[in-house]
C-alpha cells in the first residue's frame, strides 16, 4: 500500500462532506485562489469587454477528494476518477463520473454513479453505468465525460464522450447518446449525436473545428431551445488545439448538428496553448457563466496525448450575456482554479472538467483533479465554491 493509500484510507472514515457545498468535517486548511484586478478594458486579443458582467472568484476544499477512496478500498472501475456531473433529482443527489482502474497498463475508462440522499460519499450507493472496452460499436474503447439529465416522463439521457469507430483513428472522440427508464439498463444509441466527418486514412474528408474530435458535452436548456456545448478537435494546420462549440438542437435533445465556435483559446496566454475544453455552462440572472478546461498542452493525434492534454491544465471561467460571445470572467485573466503544488493537493499536475451547479444562492463545483508524485498518478475530484463579483 503506497503512502497516499494508507492516508485516505484512514481519512474516508473520519473526514467525510456532511451537506452540498461543506467540505471535510474536520478541521482542515481551505485554499483561497485569489486573482487581482488587472484594471483593463480590453480583453486578450484587444476587443472591447462588457463591462455590465460580473466577475469570479473560487476557494477550492484542499487537500481532501470526494468521494474519498483509492484502490484500497475502490472498485476497479473506480479507482481513477475524472469528469464529474452533478445533479439532484426528486430529493436524491447524483454524482456522473468516468472511472478507470488505476495503472497506465489498464487505462480504459467507463461511466458510474453515485447517489445518496446527502452529499454521495464513498460509502453511497454505486453503479457501473456501461463499460468501454466492447468488441463492437463506435464507441467500443473509453467512455468519458458524462452528462446526464432527467425527465419525469422520459426517464434518463447521458450524453457521453467516447472512440473506438473503426473507421476512424483510435484517437478520435465523438458524442453518444444513452437512456434508461432508471439508470439500471441503458440503451445507446447506435450512432454518434454529434460525430466527425469520415475519414480518408488519417484525415478527415471535411475540414471543421471538430473534423479530429467531439468531447466534454454539457447541455444546456434555455427556454424552448436545447443546446450543447461540447469541445471540438481541430488539427488541420498541423497543429492540433481545442475550442469550444456550442449546438442548437432541432428536436429537444435527441440529435444536434455540428456546433459554432464560441470560445477559443486565448493568444499569449500559455494555459490556453492547447487551446479550450471541458465546458460548464449555467444561466443566472441574465448572465451565461461558462467554466471550462484551459489546455496547456498541445496535443497531438494520440490517443494518451489527447487524454493527458485534457488533464493537465487549470480551470478557466468566462462570462456571456447571450451564450455565444464570451469574454473571460476573472478580473485578472487568471485561472479560475490553478494548480497547486504539495502533497495533500488533489491537483498538483492538473485542475480540469468543472461542473458548474447552484445550490440555493451559491454557486458551487466539482472538478477533476491529477495528482503525479513518487507514490503515482492519481485522478481525483475535488469541490470548489465560486463568489461573484458585481460590476
Amino acid at each position: 500500500m503506497t503512502t497516499r493509500s494508507k492516508l485516505l484510507y484512514a481519512l474516508v472514515f473520519l473526514c467525510t462532506p456532511a451537506t452540498i457545498g461543506l467540505y471535510a468535517d474536520c478541521a482542515q486548511p481551505v485554499i483561497y485562489d485569489q486573482q487581482t484586478d488587472g484594471g483593463t478594458n480590453t480583453d486578450s486579443d484587444g476587443g472591447t469587454i462588457n463591462p455590465s458582467l460580473s466577475t469570479w472568484t473560487a476557494k477550492v476544499a484542499d487537500p481532501f477528494e470526494f468521494p474519498s477512496e483509492t484502490s484500497i478500498i475502490a472498485e476497479k472501475d473506480r479507482r481513477w476518477k475524472r469528469d464529474p456531473h452533478y445533479l439532484t433529482v426528486t430529493g436524491n443527489n447524483y454524482l456522473f463520473i468516468a472511472g478507470s482502474d488505476s495503472t497506465t497498463t489498464a487505462e480504459r475508462w467507463s461511466l458510474s454513479y453515485y447517489k445518496d440522499p446527502a452529499v454521495p460519499t464513498a460509502r453511497s450507493p454505486w453503479m457501473l453505468m456501461f463499460d468501454g472496452p466492447t468488441s463492437t460499436g463506435w464507441d467500443k474503447l473509453d467512455i468519458m465525460a458524462p452528462f446526464a439529465s432527467y425527465r419525469q416522463a422520459d426517464g434518463w439521457t447521458v450524453y457521453y464522450a467516447a472512440n473506438g469507430d473503426s473507421s476512424k483513428p483510435d484517437y478520435v472522440l465523438q458524442i453518444g447518446r444513452a437512456t434508461s427508464a432508471d439508470l439500471s439498463k441503458f440503451s445507446r444509441a447506435p450512432q454518434p449525436v454529434i460525430g466527425t466527418p469520415n475519414f480518408t486514412g488519417a484525415t478527415p474528408d471535411t475540414a471543421r473545428p471538430d473534423a479530429y474530435g467531439a468531447t466534454d458535452p454539457w447541455v444546456l436548456v434555455d427556454g424552448t431551445n436545447v443546446y450543447m456545448y461540447y469541445a471540438g478537435l481541430d488539427c488541420g494546420s498541423g497543429s492540433c488545439k481545442f475550442q469550444i462549440l456550442r449546438s442548437k438542437s432541432p428536436d429537444g435533445g435527441t440529435s444536434f448538428p455540428p456546433g459554432e465556435v464560441v470560445l477559443s483559446g486565448r493568444a499569449g496566454v500559455p494555459e490556453e496553448a492547447g487551446g479550450v475544453a471541458g465546458p460548464s455552462v449555467i444561466l443566472r440572472n441574465g448572465q451565461y457563466t461558462m467554466a471550462y478546461t484551459a489546455v496547456k498542452d498541445i496535443p497531438t493525434k494520440d490517443r494518451k496525448s489527447i487524454r493527458n492534454a485534457l488533464a493537465t491544465g487549470t480551470v478557466g471561467v468566462a462570462v456571456s450575456a447571450d451564450g455565444k460571445a464570451f469574454q473571460i470572467g476573472t478580473k485578472s485573466g487568471a485561472a479560475l482554479v490553478p494548480q497547486l503544488a504539495g502533497f495533500s493537493s488533489f491537483r498538483s499536475e492538473g485542475a480540469f472538467s468543472p461542473s458548474l451547479f447552484v445550490d440555493g444562492n451559491t454557486v458551487r463545483a466539482y472538478i477533476s483533479g491529477l495528482k503525479n508524485d513518487a507514490n503515482g498518478t492519481y485522478f481525483g475530484i475535488g469541490s470548489a465554491e465560486l463568489t461573484e463579483v458585481k460590476p
